[in-house]
């Protein structure tokens, strides 16, 4: 059963507060990075301080302020920040958070996203999968599967990108099938990456076949993912669509492919 604990309220400090509304009120790189290096030379120990403006209703903020615990990755901050990740409702903060977490010490970090992975709440399953993904623990795979039966196009892309670093036995087809030409491409697009990083012979073919799709978006990537491979058996699939290629996207693409696989391989 999922136990969550009650939150203690975070020390402030007057200081980082000050910084923080700074932060917020700033416009643009150059104008954030000095706030960003005075927060820091605060020292670690800022690091309890600063879980107080996870709560800050600016995402912005909240995504600066998770990317600095991801940095300073203080074990007694651990809990704060992956149950931000777990409830954070705006993806660029809830992606940054997913990184922060991933920064903490595993040995702590995986237990506790074992039991949200328990959770009733399905949001929070899903999001304790997508971290368990990023540090390749295969407690995620069932998940991550039923991901791609969802109906949420977002949700389907997440399972996609997160299986990349799983590669269950046997997945090639179900990512194949997002190749149709009834799938939205950005779906097509990931189930190409996803491919390549299995980098398996059934991934390889449909690589192999995506080089005649009729997006040049997935043809392009089709072709970097046979080169990833390093294998020169692919050399000829990708000689043959560099002739009859018609985007000047895809044939560079092509172009620096061949020119990779054939060094790696001793070749003139």
């Amino acid at each position: 059963m999922e136990t969550r604990r009650k939150k203690s309220r975070p020390v402030r400090s007057r200081k980082l507060d000050a910084l923080i509304g700074q932060l917020t009120d700033a416009s643009g790189h150059d104008a954030r990075k000095p706030l960003r290096l005075a927060i820091e030379q605060l020292g670690a120990g800022i690091a309890p301080a600063l879980t107080a403006h996870l709560e800050h209703p600016n995402c912005f903020t909240r995504w600066e302020v998770v990317s600095l615990l991801g940095q300073i990755a203080d074990p007694y901050t651990l809990e704060s920040v992956v149950e931000f990740a777990l409830g954070e409702d705006e993806v660029h903060a809830r992606w940054r958070s997913f990184w922060a977490v991933s920064r903490f010490d595993r040995d702590r970090t995986v237990p506790i996203l074992l039991n949200a992975l328990q959770s009733r709440i399905q949001t929070r399953r899903w999001r304790a999968a997508l971290m368990l993904s990023m540090m390749r623990r295969p407690e995620a795979v069932p998940v991550l599967l039923k991901g791609l039966d969802n109906d949420d196009d977002w949700i389907q892309w997440e399972a996609l990108s997160a299986l990349k670093a799983l590669a269950p036995p046997d997945i090639e087809k179900r990512i194949t099938g997002f190749l149709g030409t009834g799938q939205p491409l950005a779906l097509r697009q990931e189930a190409i990456l996803t491919l390549a990083a299995i980098g398996s012979k059934k991934a390889c073919a449909a690589l192999k076949r995506a080089l005649r799709d009729r997006e040049p978006q997935v043809r392009w990537r089709a072709s970097m993912g046979l080169a990833r491979t390093r294998d020169p058996v692919w050399l000829p699939a990708l000689r043959t669509a560099l002739a009859t290629e018609k985007s000047d996207t895809v044939i560079l693409q092509l172009k620096q492919d061949i020119d990779h696989l054939e060094k790696a391989n001793g070749e003139a």
